[in-house]
């Protein structure tokens, strides 16, 4: 399963990771140190309350307090809010705005697969 928000216009969609063998680049990450069953319950809870969100770009700047699901998202911020509602900021830099670089830069999350992006930006997170 993935839940996307890819763009502008479109709303936030539960997707196949088939999906994603006809882009020229995606990684795969997964949070470290936890249970299926821990990843299995963030999983359900994204897919029961963050699809069909309409995209924004500046999702979590201003409204994000998580106590409340939010009313828009953007591609990275889908995946912050899930694992943040359960107690894993996995934003690398705490910055305002989460982005894909963030989640690919933060410890608490492994690369899987990579594909497309140089693995020299992320070596040390590889080995």
């Amino acid at each position: 399963m993935t839940l996307e928000a890819l763009s502008p216009g479109n709303v936030s969609e539960v997707g196949s990771m088939d999906y994603w063998q006809y882009f020229s680049n995606f990684a795969i990450l997964r949070l470290k140190g936890v249970s299926y069953e821990e990843r299995a319950k963030i999983a359900d809870y994204a897919r029961e309350n963050l699809a069909e969100l309409p995209y924004n770009i500046i999702a979590g700047v201003f409204d994000f307090s998580n106590k409340s699901i939010p009313k828009s998202t953007q591609c990275a911020f889908v995946v912050f809010d899930a694992y943040k509602r359960f107690g894993y900021d996995i934003d690398s830099d705490g910055g305002r705005i989460v982005t894909v670089r963030d989640l690919l830069a933060s410890d608490k999350l492994e690369v899987i697969q990579i594909y497309g992006l140089d693995p020299e930006d992320y070596i040390e997170r590889i080995y």
